[in-house]
């Protein structure tokens, strides 16, 4: 299965980093933090929401929820 997004490691990248996913062919990539906001502009540093791994379903819904517009 191909795979078309990546996630940057400990969130970190720059410019740099950014040319060498594209150039390795990924659609887009995601930032280790900054809530929602999700869009095709931010295609290669979407925004991710933090979870913790303690709560509920219904907490995570909750965060969910929050970060959509």
């Amino acid at each position: 299965v191909p795979i078309r997004y990546l996630a940057y490691p400990y969130g970190d990248y720059d410019a740099r980093v950014i040319n060498a996913a594209i150039a390795a062919g990924y659609q887009g990539a995601l930032a280790a933090w900054g809530g929602g906001g999700w869009t095709p502009a931010k295609r290669w540093q979407e925004p991710r929401i933090l979870i913790s791994g303690t709560g509920t379903f219904n907490d995570f819904t909750r965060l969910v929820l929050a970060a959509t517009p």
